[in-house]
């Protein structure tokens, strides 16, 4: 064969490889585009259906506290909690996060308003299944009827009563207790499990469903990575082919030595990504890898880093999600970021008015060793923390761990973390969490990104409780 015939052939067959493979990255990048949007619509399918379950809890608390009341501001917001929700009044932005637990006083508002859209308009735009949106139709219809029976609570407070036509025209004298007995008796339990039962059955249906997605479109991704690392691998193997029949000036245009090449492309091969060299003195067919390799591991990383991020984030808005006590709460928490960090041991802090902290969670802590569970601060590594609203992490902890002035007690860990939920300025409480190991930066960044979500529903328990 000879050199030209070499260098048209190899040059026509790295051509070719290099066509396939940008179509390679490009279905790859589209396949993953597809990947984020269906993470997004799980995400908020599950946010749809968590309002109309909270926007029944809302209207359960507001027409329960105005018939033990008799405070008008909670049946006007009783009223606007369904007009938002059957979209006759503004919806306020973010509405899907907390906002009735922020309004103490009748029209306080959180966040400003923006459009008006029913709930139900919503949910059909993110495309449910036909089985899937008639278990979200029938939680709505049960909720809706189950305001029936509120209403005549709320009226009987009152004095007025339906008058047959339910119209409630018919007055009488303000009957509170037959109100209160409505709004707690066994049948109103009743109707409120035939809320959540279907959105319950609503929810593992759309498990099943957007899993199968997104685990075939992770699949796809994983064959077309394959494929374009098997592609990378030939191209390579061509290039060294190309540069032992030619000169050095072809030499030079290829860019480097040939082993230089297969190196890079066996690493790429196994999906190591970590190519170190010299970008700027590399030249030709050995640049455009060591380029292709830094994105491909820029892509992967990133994605990687982002659904971890995005699905985290989920769980901790469901472990955190419904009316929990403030001890429930903080334990839950408390063992969701221990599991979640690779922590081999955690304690989870309130703070309370007096400047003391409580604990409120512990994952395998001996809390036998705790005299008390309320701890007065002084300048340990709890006491910098509140004042200098900063995490901490101490590493090569000492075996003697209790002269450290810590909650933490029994196995000491090799590295502590000891992070802060602040809010409006407040600390609101304290994580510590222990490993074996060292923390990673993503870890900590999960924690800063979720910190402001933990201080909030912590203070709306507080808020709530007194």
């Amino acid at each position: 064969m000879t050199l030209k015939q070499v260098i048209v052939s190899s040059f026509s067959g790295m051509a070719v490889g290099n066509i396939i493979l940008a179509v390679i990255i490009i279905m790859l990048t589209v396949n993953q585009t597809k990947l984020n949007k269906a993470y997004e619509a799980r995400y908020q399918s599950y946010s749809s259906a968590n309002e109309l379950r909270q926007s029944s809890n809302d209207l359960t608390r507001f027409a329960r506290t105005y018939v033990v009341t008799g405070d008008e501001k909670y049946e006007k917001m009783y009223w606007d909690v369904l007009a938002i929700r059957d979209g006759e009044k503004p919806r306020p932005e973010n509405y899907e996060r907390i906002y009735w637990d922020f309004v103490l006083e009748y029209g306080d508002k959180p966040r400003p308003d923006a459009k008006k859209i029913p709930l139900k308009t919503i949910m059909q735009n993110l495309g449910f299944t036909t089985d899937e949106f008639a278990l979200l139709n029938k939680a709505q219809a049960n909720s809706d009827s189950l305001v029936t029976t509120e209403t005549i609570a709320m009226n009987a407070v009152k004095g007025l009563f339906d008058d047959g036509k339910k119209k409630y025209t018919k007055k009488g004298e303000p009957d509170p207790e037959l109100a209160i007995q409505i709004m707690h008796n066994n049948k109103y339990h009743k109707d409120k499990l035939h809320i959540m039962a279907p959105i319950d059955e609503f929810l593992k249906k759309l498990d099943v469903r957007t899993k199968s997605v997104t685990q075939a479109l992770k699949r796809t991704s994983s064959q077309f990575l394959v494929f374009a690392q098997v592609l990378v691998l030939l191209l390579c193997m061509l290039a060294v082919f190309f540069g032992f029949y030619v000169s050095k000036y072809v030499f030079k245009n290829v860019g480097g030595d040939p082993s230089e090449i297969e190196t890079i492309a066996s690493e790429i091969a196994k999906g190591n990504f970590n190519i170190k060299l010299n970008e700027r003195e590399k030249t030709g067919i050995l640049k455009a890898l060591v380029k292709m390799s830094k994105s491909l591991k820029k892509n992967a990383d990133e994605n990687e880093i982002n659904n971890w991020l995005k699905e985290a984030s989920a769980e901790l808005n469901i472990c955190m999600q419904g009316e929990q006590s403030l001890d429930e709460l903080g334990q839950n928490i408390c063992s969701f970021l221990a599991k979640k960090m690779d922590a081999a041991v955690g304690a989870f802090y309130v703070s309370e008015d007096d400047g003391t902290l409580t604990l409120k969670g512990g994952f395998s802590i001996n809390r036998n060793q705790f005299i008390s569970r309320k701890i007065a601060l002084g300048g340990g590594v709890l006491g910098q923390v509140m004042q200098l609203k900063e995490s901490i992490i101490l590493n090569k902890l000492p075996k003697n761990y209790m002269q450290i002035t810590s909650g933490l007690v029994e196995t000491t860990p090799q590295s502590l973390l000891v992070f802060p939920f602040v809010w409006n300025d407040r600390v609101e409480a304290i994580v510590e969490l222990g490993t074996i190991n060292q923390f990673t930066k993503l870890q900590r960044t999960y924690l800063d990104k979720e910190s402001k979500s933990i201080a909030v529903n912590i203070a709306s328990v507080k808020s709530r409780n007194k």
